[in-house]
């Protein structure tokens, strides 16, 4: 069984980390000057290069090369592969009792003579407050030459006097952009066949993950998925944004609110429903502003198709909707009735003109038992 192209991919040095330039200079530059503190909080969501980047720490700390890291030498491939004596990883999600703790810190007292101790821990939000006041006392006076890595996508569930010991780095999500072009580089090193398209649609919908983006990719490869349509059979519409903009023209609130109950079941989430209506709502605003977008083919047809029948100053106004739907969603991401007042507020802002040719109405009680719902 081949490696997956998640893996084969991984980066082996600073430079090929994507997305995370500050965080990536920041630590070489620490590296370079012998600066690095001994506790380091790397925070941000998943697939953003955390644990990535921990191990490119690690094989730098260790490395046996004049250029660290070589990713070429013994030392370096250990780490890689998950055999250094000098790193360990644990995840705290499944071992984040005291005990577990305890073993990694009955581990320290053999360290590798002449190496840089290095323990990372992913999922740090997962300690318990017992094994967390345990690790306090050792992160508080490291053990020479050893280095602590916590990894976390939840921050606020980390004991605050464990944070104010940790020099934290801040992980952004990927852009889309960055995502689409490793796809394209790794596409081409594999001598893929798969359209641009395609390659677009999976950076777009993998919600800033460079690994989710990968083993997606990985699918498509597997199973010979080559062009747009073959994609949306298996995954769906490829631009939901566009489907639910294009429901709107409908004037019918019960077919936009149809639309968006099918494509909440695919996506899973409001936000992402959100997300998918700004990048379409976006897209218009460069368009009329003369401007290029990622769009192409069909979908670029139909979005330039509706762009010319709206005023830039009403699709500004629906992204201001948008925007402040997606904080107010944080706190009620249960409730689809919080979606159909955005989307409702949308239609209001864009004022479509095929609107006039309706004769459907929200009376009250249907606005109210909206609002209703978006707050139960």
């Amino acid at each position: 069984m081949t490696q997956n192209l998640a893996g084969v991919y991984r980066p082996r040095k600073f430079e090929e980390i994507v997305g995370q330039k500050a965080v990536s200079a920041l630590l070489k530059a620490m590296l370079l000057r012998n600066t690095l503190p001994n506790v380091l909080l790397l925070e941000g969501s998943k697939g953003s290069g955390k644990t990535t980047t921990a191990r490119i720490t690690a094989a730098y700390l260790n490395c046996l090369s004049e250029y660290k890291p070589c990713g070429e030498c013994e030392s370096c491939h250990a780490v890689f592969e998950g055999r250094s004596l000098a790193v360990r990883e644990i995840d705290a999600a499944s071992h984040g009792l005291v005990d577990d703790i305890r073993q990694l810190q009955e581990s320290l007292l053999y360290a590798v003579p002449g190496a840089k101790s290095v323990l990372i821990i992913d999922e740090a939000q997962g300690l318990s407050k017992a094994a967390s006041n345990a690790l306090l006392k050792t992160l508080e006076f490291p053990p020479e030459n050893t280095i602590f890595i916590l990894i976390t996508t939840e921050s606020a569930k980390i004991l605050p006097t464990i944070r104010s010991r940790c020099m934290a780095f801040k992980f952004k999500q990927i852009a889309v952009e960055d995502i689409y072009n490793r796809l394209i580089m790794v596409h081409n090193k594999e001598n893929l066949d798969i359209d641009d398209s395609v390659l677009y649609q999976v950076a777009l919908h993998a919600n800033g993950s460079l690994r989710d983006a990968l083993i997606t990719l990985d699918q498509l490869k597997r199973s010979g998925i080559k062009n747009i349509r073959q994609f949306e059979l298996v995954f769906g519409d490829s631009l939901p944004g566009l489907s639910l903009v294009k429901s709107m023209f409908s004037g019918r609130h019960s077919t936009v609110f149809t639309e968006a109950e099918k494509q909440l079941v695919q996506a899973g989430s409001q936000s992402i429903v959100i997300d998918n209506l700004i990048q379409i709502l976006r897209d218009i605003i460069v368009l009329k502003a003369g401007g290029s977008t990622s769009l192409q083919g069909e979908n670029l047809r139909e979005v330039e198709k509706i762009t010319t029948s709206l005023d830039t100053k009403k699709v500004v106004g629906a992204l201001r909707a948008m925007w402040d739907s997606k904080i107010k969603l944080r706190g009620s991401e249960q409730s689809t009735g919080l979606l159909y007042l955005t989307l409702t507020a949308v239609m209001d802002s864009l004022s479509i003109p095929v609107f006039e040719n309706t004769t459907e109405t929200l009376t009250f009680e249907d606005m109210k038992s909206i609002i209703d719902a978006s707050v139960a």
